[in-house]
């Protein structure tokens, strides 16, 4: 028998306090990340000033100790929507730059659509396209869960990919790159015929059977497969609304005369936060009413809990890295090959820090070295064992494939089964797909098609 009925359980649960949800923001942060939110916080918080803005980085040494905190003492933007089908549809002749691709084919869907009804399942269609102008899931499950039919769907469908940019709404490379052969009044061409009639042997560069397949000249292939080529394999690209992100990095590892390893902190055009020395002196004078007296002290508190957060990052930072430094000594001094597995729970069991505290600090962070600068995550890679009884890091494997393909004979490029041999010589086993995957993640070409260049 169903019923309800009230009961008293015990249970335990974490619950995080403001002051620790903010020192694990802080502490995520990278560097560009960290310098918006302290100038927020400047601007927000009366009881924070700046002391002075920091020319250089900070040595590891110059990281504040507890004992200092009493100099720490006496001392929305909102982007572009898309109007409603009622509003406006007056705008930009072609409106890029600041806008998405959703928001522009909105833009042409507003000038396009028949009806409301329309323009509603136009809607629907658009959010399921990707920035690279790819519809990422089919009409029968855009309808399975509307009001609309699929006839419907499928004609919104084929108005939409009659927008700006050629090629939107295609569910695959060949779809996108027939629709811009179409736009092009190409159809029925060579072109048109070899991606559709001989896809597989394009995609593989077998030109040759692409002649014989279809009848035409080499010269003939070779024109059409340069069209072809010319086409926008993702056509959202030119309306991505991602800014460019310039890496900055966070620590700066220098190396000493002795050999050994100096840590910076980057903290250039970080501002150098402190108490409100006039508002810390109101709250101690007595003068202030009550409810100033509440006020200034709640923000007191709030910029005592940000300046604590900011230390205990920068010795975090610092911590991890050292232990970083420690592990990977002979990458930093020799090379990709010499990377060494490391686990976020070897540094975390080092350092008496949850794991969690580990992946927190190193997460969107780069390290500069005099061999470059890495992502911190770089420097974590998986283990693979070795003939020999040994570990080795996908990391150092990636660079010995690197290195190989970079000396291999230019007449006989070593395909992926080969790299897989020598690799087992090396006591080092691999499958020829793992191989293709590592290869394929460095963005080096198959051994035909280096073969061709």
């Amino acid at each position: 028998m169903i019923g309800q009925r009230l009961e008293i359980k015990n249970t335990q649960k974490l619950v995080l306090s403001q002051a620790l949800r903010q020192s694990l923001k802080i502490l995520q942060m990278p560097v560009l990340e960290l310098k918006d939110y302290l100038e927020e916080e400047l601007e927000q918080n009366p009881m924070l000033e700046q002391r002075e803005l920091l020319e250089k980085p900070e040595k590891e040494s110059d990281a504040p100790t507890i004992e200092e905190w009493g100099d720490y003492l006496p001392r929305d933007e909102v982007n572009p929507g898309t109007a409603s089908r009622g509003e406006s549809a007056a705008g930009p002749e072609k409106p890029k730059g600041g806008y998405s691709l959703e928001e522009h084919l909105v833009w042409q869907l507003r000038l396009s659509a028949a009806d409301d009804a329309d323009y509603a399942i136009g809607e629907k269609i658009i959010s399921a396209i990707n920035a690279d102008g790819y519809l990422t899931v089919s009409l029968e499950d855009l309808c399975g869960s509307e009001s609309f039919s699929l006839e419907d769907a499928g004609r919104v469908l084929a108005m939409i990919r009659g927008f700006e940019p050629t090629g939107v709404g295609a569910r695959s490379l060949k779809e996108c790159l027939l629709l811009q052969i179409a736009a092009a009044g190409k159809e029925g061409s060579l072109a048109h015929r070899i991606v559709t009639l001989a896809w597989e042997d394009f995609q593989k560069g077998r030109f040759d059977n692409i002649s014989a397949s279809l009848k035409a000249s080499p010269a003939e292939v070779n024109e059409a497969v340069r069209f072809i080529s010319g086409l926008e394999p993702k056509p959202g690209r030119e309306f991505s609304s991602e800014e460019v992100r310039y890496i900055v990095p966070d620590v700066i590892l220098e190396k000493d005369t002795d050999g050994s390893w100096r840590i910076i902190l980057n903290n250039q055009g970080m501002p150098s936060l402190r108490i409100n020395r006039t508002y810390e002196a109101a709250i101690r004078s007595g003068k202030a009413t009550p409810e100033e007296k509440k006020f200034l002290e709640d923000k007191f508190r709030a910029a005592i809990a940000v300046l604590r957060s900011i230390d205990e990052r920068k010795k975090t930072l610092i911590r991890v890295t050292r232990s970083i430094i420690e592990k990977q000594k002979d990458f930093l001094e020799k090379g990709m090959e010499y990377l060494k597995p490391l686990t976020l729970k070897e540094i975390s069991g080092e350092l008496g820090l949850h794991e969690s505290t580990v992946s927190r600090v190193t997460a969107n962070k780069y390290i500069q070295t005099p061999a470059g600068t890495f992502a911190f995550r770089h420097f974590f890679d998986v283990k693979l064992s070795s003939g020999e009884g040994e570990s080795v890091s996908s990391g150092s494997v990636k660079g010995m494939i690197k290195r190989m393909i970079e000396t291999e004979p230019g007449s006989e490029p070593l395909t992926d089964g080969a790299v897989a041999l020598e690799l087992a010589a090396k006591g080092i086993r691999l499958s020829r797909r793992t191989v293709a995957k590592y290869r394929e993640e460095m963005k080096i070409l198959k051994a035909g098609q280096r073969h061709r260049l």
